[in-house]
């Protein structure tokens, strides 16, 4: 970028909390900068933050310093302060998980410095906050505590789990998306063992309970119905 003189990326923070920063040295428009590197770079490799810097510092050695990078400052200058209990929750909510000072209701989640793994908090969060349920795409599409905020309010209280309901087995049944994939690999190769989970052999000693372990057995594979599954591919081609 022609405003850019220097530039290095580092993480920042631990865990779910870690981030990509960038630290420019120039006088380029930072958010010009971020479109600019978003445009050429996968998400998951663009920096959540920038931080401009007069010089890098550098070791003896003349190597980038990496330990005396600044820690961004999360704090927002500008702030639209909330106007709804909803967006006043949810600014809080934002703040504490991204560890900012302020949140505004024009602030961008991801601007903040928010990736996908916080995303996900978010939204679990929320989940436990305002009794709603809602899908990660919301927050992508609606990333300013404003626009989610009126998701939030036109949401269905209550989390909209499906109900786990048993089923007779005297017909086939579908194949979850993890079976039918495992069984889509195998017509491709069939007998491939690339699946298979070798372990070392186990040695029991003493005297061995037989009885003991055969009821041990037996009810484990009573206990997880996929230990006696198989899948059988009927006449359209199907496995069911």
């Amino acid at each position: 970028h022609p405003g850019v003189a220097a530039a290095v990326v580092t993480a920042h923070g631990q865990d779910a909390d870690r981030r990509l920063v960038g630290y420019v040295v120039g006088d380029p428009d930072l958010a010009e900068l971020k479109d600019f590197v978003a445009s050429r770079l996968p998400a998951f490799m663009v920096p959540s933050v920038l931080v401009p810097l007069s010089e890098l510092p550098l070791t003896v050695n003349g190597k980038v310093d990496r330990a005396a990078l600044p820690a961004p400052q999360l704090a927002v200058d500008k702030v639209l302060v909330p106007v709804t209990a909803t967006e006043e929750l949810l600014a809080g909510l934002w703040a504490d998980l991204l560890g900012a000072d302020r949140v505004g209701v024009a602030d961008s989640f991801f601007e903040l410095g928010g990736h996908s793994l916080l995303a996900t908090q978010a939204i679990s969060r929320i989940r436990t906050v305002f009794g709603v349920e809602l899908a990660l795409a919301d927050l992508f599409e609606q990333p300013t505590v404003r626009g989610l905020a009126g998701v939030i309010d036109a949401a269905t209280t209550g989390v909209a789990v499906p109900p786990i309901t048993p089923v007779r087995r005297d017909r086939p049944l579908p194949l979850s998306f993890a079976q039918q994939r495992l069984w889509f690999l195998d017509q491709l190769e069939p007998g491939s063992t690339e699946y298979n989970l070798p372990l070392p052999p186990r040695r029991l000693r003493g005297v061995l309970d037989v009885a003991a372990l055969t009821a041990a057995l037996t009810g484990v594979v009573a206990r997880h119905e996929v230990l006696r599954t198989r899948l059988v591919t009927g006449p359209d081609g199907v496995a069911h």
